[in-house]
């Protein structure tokens, strides 16, 4: 059974997650930045185990925010719990008041987050090293 913790601290399931993924795998230096301290933090858990994380950074219009760092746990890719991440998300969005979500997706992420109902806009950016796109979604 699935559970969800919002959060304005992340917590070390967060970390460890988040540097899993974006760290390790993917070769991120700068992982954790002053975004941090005004996020909603969601972490998913399956049981006890922490299996998908994600963060909330509200904008300055008090009408939308930014969905990011969402990453799933290695070992439990391909079960659609990004998917899971993405929705819930959504849901404490409009908890918010919030009416859009903005997010930075890389590219190669790009089809999975227009299955989700994001349309991409701007020119491709990269950052860091990794291409990424600007998308969005009308809540």
């Amino acid at each position: 059974m699935f559970r969800f913790e919002v959060s304005r601290q992340f917590c070390d399931d967060e970390v460890r997650i988040r540097t899993e993924v974006f760290v390790v795998e993917q070769g991120f230096v700068v992982e954790f930045d002053q975004d941090d301290a005004v996020s909603l933090h969601i972490t998913m858990y399956d049981g006890d185990d922490a299996v998908a994380v994600c963060r909330l950074i509200p904008d300055g219009d008090g009408r939308s925010c930014s969905l990011g760092r969402l990453a799933v746990d290695s070992n439990r890719r391909g079960e659609g719990l990004g998917r899971m991440m993405v929705c819930e998300a959504e849901s404490v969005a409009v908890s918010r008041g919030w009416h859009e979500v903005r997010l930075s997706a890389q590219t190669r992420a790009r089809g999975f987050y227009e299955s989700c109902g994001y349309e991409a806009y701007g020119d491709e950016y990269l950052d860091e090293w990794c291409p990424h796109i600007m998308m969005r979604k009308v809540l």
